[in-house]
């Protein structure tokens, strides 16, 4: 005769001895709970590893530690590209002030002219934006 238990879930997670009660139906249960988790999970990843060799042009079979790695510098650049495309003290400290335009203006005797003129903060943010919107759409403008 077995004991009675709590499920694993009851118990913080923590399995009682299986020795005990090997065909116990809630072991057997959150055993298949977490299988099942554990391989949805592995087909995840490897979706994930064969979408990211596909993007690159890799040919299976390919090192899942290699495509992981690729990963990770491509999360890494996407990362530094958003921030570079996102306005804050530190890109308006690195670009308001960097970008200029030559304008041909006609002074006051009537004279052609070119004038530099800085780029203004507004105009970079709108800039930005426009980058930012194209390249979260796929590039398709608009």
């Amino acid at each position: 005769m077995f004991e009675p238990h709590t499920t694993p879930e009851q118990s913080g997670g923590q399995m009682h001895d299986m020795s005990r009660c090997p065909n116990c139906t809630n072991c057997i249960a959150y055993l298949r709970e977490k299988v099942s988790k554990l391989e949805a999970e592995a087909k995840l990843r490897d979706e994930f590893i064969e979408c990211v060799c596909s993007e690159l042009g890799m040919e299976a079979p390919y090192d899942n530690e290699e495509a992981m790695l690729i990963a990770h510098d491509l999360k890494a650049e996407n990362e530094r590209l958003r921030e570079a495309l996102t306005p804050s003290t530190e890109t308006k400290q690195e670009y308001f002030g960097n970008f200029d335009a030559y304008i041909t203006d006609v002074d006051e005797d009537g004279n052609d002219i070119t004038r530099k003129v800085i780029i203004g903060w507004d105009s970079i943010k709108d800039i930005m934006g426009a980058i930012k919107k194209r390249a979260g759409n796929g590039g398709n403008g608009k």
